[in-house]
């Protein structure tokens, strides 16, 4: 039943309004029937409009309210749902997608209808499931011993090995020529004197310029002496050859050295 005053829905049994204060008495009210908001006439409770104005009653506006609020949580209730399967789908795919990775990985031989599985998925994805090889060890190399030769030269062969060790423009001399590599200074009596050195071990005469002579050693200058010929000759390389100068003077080994050893 709806208050005759304000039209709000009254409390079964009440009579006393909460929205309005207002007290109905029978005498004064019919609670059986409520007054139009629009035009004050009464109608009964059971009427959707007014008889007199056509008004659109409480009661009617009540059960619209209730059909759109129906409405709302049904729309609300369907995205939920909606959701809710959206989520479902998804944990599926994931799920599917890392079972598919555990089985591509591991070894299902012993699993039949897996191992079908895999070999059907490597297929349709284009992978092979053949696993690669492993690399063979590197053998390890064979160690034989092998007695060490010994060679034994002859004095003929020593000989010849010795002369093919020495430059080829000192070979035609290799009967008289000891290694020496030491430093030789020369000393001579005049400090302006120079001792002249030649291509060959061969003293040309006194007073003779010779052919032979490639140059001149000042005093005091030190030259390495690479052999010695004959214990009277000293060898260098001088200007890119080998030359030779005598050790002694006149090349004879009782009178004075002109080169003394500096080391």
């Amino acid at each position: 039943m709806n208050c005759p005053k304000c039209g709000n829905m009254l409390t079964p049994g009440s009579g006393y309004c909460i929205f309005c204060e207002e007290q109905f008495h029978t005498e004064r009210y019919d609670l059986r029937k409520s007054l139009c908001p629009v035009c004050g006439k009464s109608f009964s409770s059971n009427e959707n409009y007014c008889p007199d104005c056509g008004r659109l009653l409480y009661s009617s506006q009540t059960e619209e309210q209730k059909t759109e609020n129906t409405t709302k949580k049904s729309e609300k209730e369907k995205t939920n749902y909606i959701f809710v399967f959206l989520v479902s789908i998804l944990c599926l795919v994931v799920t599917f997608t890392a079972f598919n990775v555990v089985v591509m990985k591991s070894d299902v031989s012993n699993f039949p209808s897996l191992q079908s599985y895999k070999i059907g998925l490597s297929d349709l994805l284009g992978i092979s499931i053949n696993p690669k090889p492993e690399p063979l060890p590197n053998p390890e190399p064979e160690i034989t011993t092998k007695p060490i030769e010994t060679t034994t030269w002859t004095t003929s062969q020593q000989e010849t090995k010795e002369q093919d060790a020495l430059p080829y423009e000192l070979r035609v001399y290799s009967d008289g020529l000891a290694e020496t590599g030491m430093y030789y200074r020369v000393t001579l009596k005049y400090k302006d004197s120079e001792l002249n050195y030649r291509t060959s071990p061969q003293l040309i005469a006194k007073g003779s310029a010779g052919s032979n002579i490639a140059g001149k050693l000042k005093n005091g200058e030190v030259i390495v002496v690479e052999y010695i010929y004959n214990n009277t000759w000293a060898v260098f390389k001088r200007d890119g050859r080998y030359v030779f100068v005598s050790i002694y003077n006149r090349n004879d080994p009782s009178d004075y050295s002109v080169l003394q050893p500096t080391n």
